[in-house]
């Protein structure tokens, strides 16, 4: 009894193994007799998935599918996203498959549309996305089409602009009125490659986009980078959040300066975040936002944590000037900034402030 089911067992798997070579087979030749142009990627998709579904078991039996299931189920069921999906990562998985009539684009787009259907946020951190500079314009060519994803994030990768991209870029978002939120902290934004100029480029007649995080990008390094976020101020009329920390801004004069002259032209920015930035050990940064604030009435939320105004005496002074003409502002943070005492610090800007300021104890 027993060697009759061991043999019945022996007997399904050979006709499964048969029925599954034969399942390669005829994708392969489907494939192949469309190589001149480019197959429906959700007929090719259909057909891998019925095969991993249906033949798990013959994984160790057939090299074919050894590749699809280490370089592309895991893509497909979306149990393992932590590969860079770069068009030359994709390039490669498509070669090992030969699935040589498959647009990696598409590929690309398809994946994804699986992966976030219906989702609002679309995360993307640390995937090394944008070592070459069209790599990016996949995922934006997805926002293009898809009008669910209200915040991006683009956090931790190497991503760049320039004149091969920014076009492309640019009319995405200004087009699309659903993205609210970008996020572009830690990238190559300042890396003498232009970046920031594109970005201007790109976000000059915007009106769509609201909140925008380029921090942790040493925007204020080599001191001639800021004018352009001094232009995106003056010209962009959407953005209400811009969230500049861990940028170095002290470390230049100029940094502080061009600030100050995109905020008084500003009118529509209502938080920004200036936070570890070595703001105020030059007397002249906090006399360029006294300067700023007086000008600028818009603004309502402004922190300055992190920083090293306690460094220099007169910077309390020209603060507490600056909350004495200002009547938009309702926070502000001031807390780590080498202060003896913040309690004591905190209790005169409140007091000396026009508009009951909240400041976090």
């Amino acid at each position: 009894m027993r060697s009759k089911e061991v043999e019945n067992s022996s007997r399904k798997l050979s006709n499964n193994k048969k029925n599954f070579h034969n399942k390669i087979n005829r994708l392969n030749f489907n494939i192949k007799k469309e190589m001149i142009t480019y197959l429906p990627i959700e007929q090719v998709l259909s057909q891998v998935l019925i095969i991993s579904k249906d033949f798990a078991f013959a994984v160790k039996n057939f090299n074919f599918y050894k590749i699809l299931v280490k370089e592309f189920k895991n893509l497909v069921i979306f149990t393992n996203f932590s590969y860079s999906l770069s068009k030359f990562f994709l390039d490669q998985i498509v070669a090992k498959l030969e699935f040589q009539a498959v647009n990696p684009y598409d590929l690309f787009k398809y994946l994804l549309i699986r992966k976030i259907r219906n989702q609002k946020i679309l995360n993307l951190r640390n995937r090394g996305i944008g070592v070459n500079c069209e790599d990016i314009i996949p995922f934006f060519e997805f926002l293009d089409h898809k009008g669910f994803i209200q915040k991006l994030n683009l956090h931790g990768n190497k991503i760049k602009f320039n004149e091969i991209n920014y076009l492309y870029i640019k009319k995405v978002l200004d087009t699309n009125s659903i993205l609210k939120a970008l996020d572009l902290s830690k990238n190559s934004l300042c890396k003498k490659n232009n970046s920031l100029l594109y970005l201007r480029k790109i976000l000059e007649n915007n009106i769509n986009l609201k909140e925008l995080n380029l921090s942790k990008n040493k925007i204020g390094s080599l001191g001639k980078e800021m004018v352009y976020i001094k232009e995106i101020l003056e010209i962009n009329t959407a953005l209400i959040s811009l969230n500049l920390s861990g940028n170095e801004i002290g470390k230049h004069k100029i940094n502080m300066l061009y600030l100050k002259e995109g905020l008084i032209i500003n009118r529509k920015l209502i938080s920004l975040d200036l936070a570890w930035n070595e703001i105020g050990v030059k007397e002249t940064d906090i006399i360029n936002i006294r300067e700023a604030l007086e000008k600028n009435q818009t603004l309502t939320y402004f922190n300055l944590s992190h920083n090293k105004i306690g460094e220099n005496e007169k910077n309390l002074e020209n603060l507490k000037f600056a909350l004495q003409n200002n009547f938009s502002l309702v926070y502000l943070g001031i807390f780590d900034n080498c202060f003896t005492d913040y309690g004591k610090v905190r209790n005169f800007l409140i007091e000396g402030s026009n508009n009951n300021v909240y400041i976090p104890s």
